[in-house]
């Protein structure tokens, strides 16, 4: 047994370049698995708990119920946590009106979101915690320990009473009762104790986080509190409450996808490498099968020398994988001013790692079990290879590259397939990273150019009429906000009645007022929406930008009763809905029967305006059809909207107020400062907080893209070991055939060439079939989201909507330089291999 480990160690030694390009693999394959497995969740993890900052962790919520409910809900089985939050009053503001809640929560609420920029909830009845904009709004500082007077509003029965009482304040909550999902229920704004208040409860809030195993039976809960309150699913904050959501099928499918492509991937690198490995070997196993040697010693003695290279291959690996991983956090913390949370799933990566290595070993025992199937004796040069048998009668070629590739690649024809589905599932890999990073890229680019200002007031994308209207006066008080740098103004009437000639002949009309203006059926004329934009050419060149017939100068718009008319083109579905071209349900669905346009309203025509000071006529100076450039200033415009400047406004409407706002703020400014500044404006005013979302955005296309370009690093040095390896085994096993077609006059690099145009053309289809895969992967999605709604359409049909939804939209530049990059990184690392030719002697 001695000289049997005697031998074992000699031929590790022999064969330390096969063995090391093998342990260098595994170690390589393990902290790509690790790496990509740990990275994915933690990616996930961090992006959950970035909603549950913002959003609250709580699962359920039951508004407006009673202590009953919290007993039956406390001692339920699916609960793992329960809060309840009491309101007891309500805070009024100088001029009487509501500012807010004032109540108490217990701790288990506050550990699901409410968070403190400084302090404590309070402990006596004469402490107090305010939201920090309801604290700013109020005029007071974030100092703890003053003395802060509240206006008190509690209800009693029928009765109301109003207190005075002075509180100190004993901290200051980060604001979330703007940001959590309440269906319009009430959250509490001023935390108290209890006993701080002795008057009757105004309502009750309850608040649960579920088990993980039963958070998918969530809606079961709701039966509990049918007409004892409003239940709410936080779909904010957990994705998997979202119906049909396409972002969370994709979500699911790809976490699936990419454990089974990291798995299988690493798979083929060391299955690839063993498969070369045992090729160096064989004139070993010759030698001493000549010797007196058995087929079962030789057996043993290969298989051992593998179990040794894989124990310490695999435990260097998985240590290597986790330091990658510490590394990874540690320069995650240093550079990335958010929070990124490390998730191991040790259950899911102990699976993850007994696959590779059941998949390892697999191989290996396959590996080994050949030798028992090889001739080992004979003639070695004549056994290197077996002899391919026609099944027809050979037909004698031309003998031109094409044809000796041919030839080649039946006597390689194993190691073709190998380096083939390498290849793809390579590719794979790099696409479905790729294409996540291009997701996380795009959203935040969408919401980037999307929403450019940093603060918006005013919702004017919905079929209805402004609902607030803030003064001048107001308006001033936001432009002396600090950090305030520029703010576009938009005016907004109610809807008007519109004239012009041949209105009574234009469908476009009748239909959409039937359908967009039901309640202005009985009433002459067709209603629209007028918008007066300023004299800042920020504020009206984009709407000149974007007209699409007209030649509509700056000074005309400005000076003359010139308008722009937004048009857009409508289709008639066959349910009798009207759908506009440019809605991406449209371009999934079946063909409209009817398209509706204005065809009665032309440049230069004059339309009637009947405003609250009277009719005004108009000149239609531009049409706007479809906004080539999609912003939030887009979503401003209706069917009919008219816009124009503020001097034929003010004509129209003679009230000086103002519907929508794009607040931008100084770059150099501190941005937090201006969100507590921001947050003392009115309630009546609401305005959304689009920077929040856009660093949030940010943030996750930047931990993707580093993932992304981690994971395809650790791929591409797996790759260049692994196919390095792979061609240097074939050039030396080729060695003695190269030189013969050397001796008979093919020049060497002739013979460079036919491994070259083999190397291209198994790119060219691995990337097509890996193209292939993606494409029914994502047919697979599309059936799945849509299938009640086009059950009808044939498999062209499908095939066809799938890439309208998914791939239409995709940078092809961006797509093809990926791929061609993809194909030279393959044949660039061919380079090595092929420079060994000149190596080749002229004789052995």
């Amino acid at each position: 047994m001695n000289y049997f480990n005697i031998l074992v160690k000699l031929n590790l030694k022999k064969y330390k370049k096969s063995y090391l390009s093998l342990f260098t693999v595994i170690i390589l394959a393990c902290t790509f698995t690790i790496t990509v497995t740990v990275l994915h969740d933690s990616l996930i993890k961090t992006e959950e708990l970035q909603r549950k900052d913002i959003y609250g962790s709580w699962n359920i919520s039951v508004y407006n119920t009673d202590d009953n409910i919290y007993k039956d809900l406390k001692n339920h089985g699916t609960i793992k946590s329960i809060g309840k939050m009491t309101g007891y009053g309500e805070v009024l503001g100088r001029n009487g009106s509501t500012l807010g809640v004032i109540g108490s929560v217990d701790k288990n609420t506050v550990h699901m979101g409410l968070n403190f920029l400084d302090g404590r909830l309070p402990v006596k009845e004469n402490e107090v915690a305010i939201e920090m904009s309801y604290l700013s709004l109020m005029g007071y500082s974030y100092e703890l320990g003053q003395e802060v007077t509240l206006k008190i509003l509690t209800h009693n029965k029928n009765s109301q009473e109003e207190t005075t009482k002075t509180f100190i304040l004993t901290g200051v909550l980060k604001n979330y009762s703007s940001i959590w999902k309440k269906d319009g229920n009430q959250l509490i704004s001023f935390f108290v104790t209890d006993s701080a208040l002795k008057t009757p409860i105004m309502f009750e809030n309850i608040f649960g986080i579920i088990k993980n195993k039963f958070v998918k039976n969530t809606d079961e809960l709701s039966m509990l509190t049918t007409n004892r309150g409003d239940f709410v699913k936080n779909d904010y904050t957990y994705k998997e409450y979202i119906e049909k959501s396409r972002e969370r099928i994709e979500a699911v499918l790809s976490d699936s996808i990419l454990i089974i492509l990291v798995t299988l991937t690493s798979a083929f690198f060391v299955f690839q490498i063993l498969y070369a490995s045992q090729k160096k070997h064989k004139k070993s196993f010759i030698i001493m099968r000549s010797l007196g040697a058995s087929k079962n010693q030789i057996f043993s003695l290969y298989f051992k020398e593998l179990l040794i290279v894989f124990t310490i291959a695999y435990t260097a690996g998985i240590i290597v994988g986790l330091l990658v991983v510490y590394l990874g956090y540690q320069f995650a913390k240093v550079y990335i001013p958010q929070e990124f949370i490390i998730s191991i799933n040790s259950l899911k990566l102990i699976a993850l790692m007994l696959v590779l290595m059941g998949s390892t070993l697999l191989f290996s025992l396959c590996s080994v079990l050949r030798t028992r199937q090889m001739p080992l004796n004979g003639n070695l040069n004549l056994k290197t290879v077996n002899r391919v048998i026609p099944f027809n009668k050979r037909k004698f070629r031309p003998l031109t590259l094409r044809n000796m590739v041919k030839i080649f690649n039946r006597f390689h024809f194993k190691e073709t397939i190998i380096y083939f589905c390498l290849t793809v599932s390579t590719f794979l890999v790099l696409v479905s990273t790729a294409y996540g990073a291009y997701q996380k890229y795009y959203e935040y680019n969408y919401i980037k150019n999307t929403f450019s200002a940093d603060y918006e007031y005013g919702i004017m994308s919905n079929y209805s009429e402004p609902q607030t209207h803030m003064t001048v006066e107001e308006l001033n008080k936001i432009k002396k906000i600090y950090g305030i740098s520029y703010i576009r103004t938009y005016r907004c009437s109610n809807y008007l009645p519109l004239s012009w000639n041949n209105m009574n002949d234009s469908d476009y009309a009748n239909y959409l007022k039937k359908y967009f203006y039901p309640k202005n059926i009985g009433k002459s004329g067709i209603f629209a929406s007028v918008f007066g934009l300023s004299q800042d050419e920020r504020d009206y060149q984009y709407y000149l930008n974007e007209i699409d017939e007209g030649n509509l100068s700056e000074d005309s718009f400005l000076h003359e009763d010139i308008v722009i008319v937004y048009l857009p083109k409508y289709y008639m579905m066959p349910d009798g809905k009207l759908q506009n071209g440019s809605d991406a349900i449209f371009k999934i669905s079946k063909q409209p029967s009817e398209s509706v346009m204005e065809d009665t309203i032309k440049i230069g025509d004059e339309i009637a305006i009947n405003g609250d000071r009277g009719e005004i006529k108009v000149r239609v100076g531009g049409i706007i059809y479809k906004f080539d450039h999609e912003t939030s200033q887009s979503f401003l415009a209706k069917p009919y909207s008219i816009i124009c400047n503020d001097t034929i406004y003010e004509k129209l409407v003679p009230e000086k107020t103002y519907e929508y706002l794009q607040i931008y703020s100084n770059k150099n400014a501190n941005y937090v400062r201006t969100d507590i500044e921001i947050s003392k404006v009115d309630d009546a005013f609401y305005i959304q907080n689009f920077r929040m979302l856009k660093e949030e955005a940010k943030y996750n296309a930047m931990i993707t893209i580093v993932m992304s370009l981690l994971l395809n690093f650790i791929v591409f040095v797996i790759s260049i070991t692994v196919q390095c390896n792979n061609q240097t085994t074939r050039v030396e096993a080729d060695q003695m055939r190269n030189h013969i077609l050397s001796i008979l006059g093919m020049d060497r690099n002739k013979i460079r060439l036919l491994y070259l145009d083999n190397l291209i053309k198994n790119n060219i289809f691995a990337v097509l079939l890996g193209l292939g895969i993606i494409y029914l992967y994502y047919v697979g999605i599309y059936i799945k989201e849509y299938d009640d709604l086009f059950k009808r359409n044939s498999i062209l049909e499908v095939g066809k909507n799938a890439y309208e939804v998914y791939f239409s939209k995709l940078p092809w530049v961006y797509t093809i330089c990926l791929i061609a990059g993809f194909v030279l990184f393959n044949v660039f690392i061919t380079v090595y291999p092929l420079w060994r030719y000149r190596k080749i002697k002229d004789n052995f």
